[in-house]
């Protein structure tokens, strides 16, 4: 069988794949091969001809290993569609670029050292522009930390390293002596919550499904060596022939450039530039069938979790249709426990299974308008929070398709926050938790007393 064998099949507005009568199910899922967007499913029905004769087992098709539109659409079922998994994935690509081989070379002197430089250029000068000298700058100083670090604790127990780690924020031979390469070591428990990370963060959680399982596919590609690689070229600040330059050169790739090494070869390089061109090529096509999620769609995407939290209302219990004095406690729980942690948004219309239901409801009991909804809101922040951490609390009133919702977002404060002076709150994943006595003691300490 062929691609050309397979049907389009469409049912209430979607769009499904069946070959010899039966549907097509993605690889790695029993989720079928199915979308609202008759484009995509055409795409990917199309290039399942990179295959060539195509097997039909347990509803799935064996790809024998290649790169095409069926795998991607796997991929986003897989690890984007999936909400848990999706979390995982953050995870991962939180503490990623501390470890991004795009911002080192790794070999030792001209002419191969000059080459990896000349082919990493762009992609350095495309980033540095997103997060700003600044942060790029010290986030080159973790990835040549990671990268010695990596080398220096070859071979050493577990024990030792985290004990090591411990005692130097700068790397070190053996524990107190000269560092032993450029860079500044930090754990990935700590780069997580840096600003550098979050920026990162952001720019991945913009972006569509397509994109993110587009994201996922590159990673893979580059076994993991990279990230910013492939957000430069899905964001398009960087050209595929430059993307794939600097994917020649990862992590110690620069050695099957020809020429570079005894066991180098033109064919070698030939087929190295082919498969970055190749994958690059489909990822950019496969990203152009995407649907962009609207600004609250994409806050809402990735579910609550410890910067993130949904509220159907303020104040106004839907059920009694009355002011909930224990309501607006949560709201504001909630709100220091970001300001306390390590900042958050807090999105009020919005019901814990991400749908969004506005407040327009509360503002017609309760408040007859935006304005003095907005103003209620603000009193009740000086009141229980206090003015001073207003420059921590941006506020505003975000519209889509006919619903309001109230999107909160707050910084990390520099110093700690009480409610009505008394009581104090911590953001866990995904929860608000107050602590007290010798717990609340020792969180200020280590959270608002760090040198």
């Amino acid at each position: 069988m062929f691609s050309t064998d397979i049907e389009i099949l469409e049912k209430d507005g979607a769009y499904t794949l069946s070959l010899d009568g039966q549907s097509i199910q993605c690889l790695f899922t029993d989720d079928l091969v199915a979308s609202s967007n008759f484009e995509l499913i055409c795409f990917i029905c199309d290039d399942f001809d990179r295959c060539g004769s195509l097997d039909l087992k347990d509803k799935k098709i064996t790809t024998r290993g290649v790169n095409c539109a069926y795998t991607i659409f796997s991929i986003q079922k897989l690890k984007v569609e999936n909400q848990g998994a999706w979390n995982s994935m953050l995870e991962r690509y939180a503490v990623m670029p501390k470890y991004d081989y795009s911002l080192i070379q790794v070999a030792n002197g001209p002419p191969m050292e000059l080459e990896e430089l000349a082919r990493l250029t762009p992609v350095r000068t495309a980033f540095r522009k997103s997060i700003g000298q600044k942060d790029f700058s010290q986030l080159t100083a973790y990835a040549w930390g990671s990268y010695y670090h990596s080398m220096w604790s070859a071979g050493l127990e577990d024990d030792d390293i985290e004990e090591a780690n411990e005692l130097c924020p700068l790397l070190r031979a053996n524990k107190g002596d000269e560092p032993i390469g450029p860079g500044q070591f930090i754990t990935d428990k700590s780069f997580k919550i840096t600003n550098i990370s979050k920026k990162i963060i952001n720019l991945i959680n913009v972006q569509t499904k397509e994109e993110k399982a587009a994201l996922s596919a590159l990673c893979e590609a580059l076994q993991y060596k990279s990230v910013i690689l492939p957000i430069a070229l899905l964001n398009n600040w960087i050209s595929k022939r430059e993307y794939v330059s600097g994917c020649m050169v990862l992590g110690g790739d620069i050695a099957a450039l020809s020429g570079n090494d005894e066991d180098s070869t033109d064919l070698s390089h030939q087929k190295l530039n082919e498969f970055h061109s190749d994958i690059a090529e489909l990822c950019l096509t496969y990203c152009s069938f995407n649907q962009k999620p609207s600004y609250l769609e994409s806050l809402i995407s990735n579910g609550e979790n410890k910067e993130m939290e949904f509220k159907q209302t303020f104040a106004l219990d839907v059920k009694s249709r009355k002011k909930e004095k224990y309501i607006v406690e949560s709201c504001i729980k909630t709100i220091a426990a970001f300001l306390n942690t390590d900042g958050g948004t807090l999105l009020v219309g919005v019901n814990d299974d991400g749908e969004i239901l506005g407040i327009e409801k509360e503002v017609d009991l309760l408040y007859k308008n935006n304005d003095k909804f907005l103003l209620n809101f603000k009193d009740t922040l000086k009141a229980k929070i206090g003015e001073k951490f207003y420059t921590s609390i941006d506020y505003n009133l975000k519209k889509e398709t006919d619903k309001t919702v109230l999107v909160v977002k707050c910084l990390r404060s520099d110093e700690e926050v009480f409610i009505n002076g008394n009581d104090f709150y911590v953001r866990t994943n995904p929860a608000t938790e107050k602590l007290e006595g010798r717990e609340l003691i020792g969180y200020v300490k280590s959270h608002f007393q760090k040198g």
